[in-house]
């Protein structure tokens, strides 16, 4: 199963809350996600304190049950961090930065 986001705003608590309530049962089930793709042509931002808390939450708790995640970005600042994160191998999944969505679901599909 591949997870398709894409943020229309800046990043509220309860978006990860949401986003929780969604992707927990498939982890239950599967114990992985194959891959998630983030389409972000720019960082939305955060909505206060308690989104940017709530992001990287979910991000501690899911992490380890996702394969790979694909950034389709534009956006440098962006790329830069997903670039940093990778490359310090910060995270469980194997990220990669990708310009057009048809790239990153072939490289999250192989």
């Amino acid at each position: 199963l591949i997870l398709r986001l894409e943020p229309m705003g800046k990043l509220a608590a309860s978006d990860f809350e949401k986003l929780s309530q969604e992707v927990d049962p498939v982890i239950k089930k599967d114990n992985h996600l194959n891959g998630v793709l983030i389409i972000a042509p720019t960082f939305p931002g955060w909505d206060g304190f308690d989104g940017m808390l709530a992001h990287l939450q979910f991000i501690k708790k899911h992490h380890e049950n996702v394969n790979k995640v694909a950034l389709v970005t534009t956006d440098t600042l962006l790329k830069l961090g997903a670039g940093r994160i990778a490359e310090y191998h910060f995270l469980h999944p194997i990220i990669r930065i990708f310009d057009t969505e048809k790239e990153a679901i072939s490289w999250l599909s192989n």
